[in-house]
């Protein structure tokens, strides 16, 4: 069972899954922003700059969350295409106070 299953039919993202969807999110309309105004990202360990999406998986303690079973919470990123490294930016961070 996934968490966003669980939760009342909907979901609560880490600040990892917040960055990533933000980043991932089209232009709002009517802004127009040629590429030669962007900034590349590039892989932090071979130089590459292309990425796959990729998940981390958490699991969730059915006592947290008050079903029967454990609960599995895929939060996404992306790494490096080519050798498949994470960047600092998309690594998952784990804050207590979430």
């Amino acid at each position: 069972m996934l968490l966003s299953e669980s939760l009342h039919g909907g979901s609560n993202p880490s600040p990892t899954a917040n960055k990533i969807n933000n980043m991932t999110q089209q232009e709002p309309m009517g802004i127009n922003i040629p590429l030669s105004k962007t900034l590349p990202v590039v892989c932090e360990s071979c130089g590459n700059d292309t990425f796959k999406q990729v998940i981390y998986i958490r699991k969730v303690s059915k006592f947290l969350v008050g079903s029967p079973e454990d609960i599995i919470k895929p939060v996404p990123t992306f790494a490096c295409d080519k050798c498949s490294y994470v960047n600092e930016d998309f690594k998952l961070t784990i804050d207590e106070q979430e």
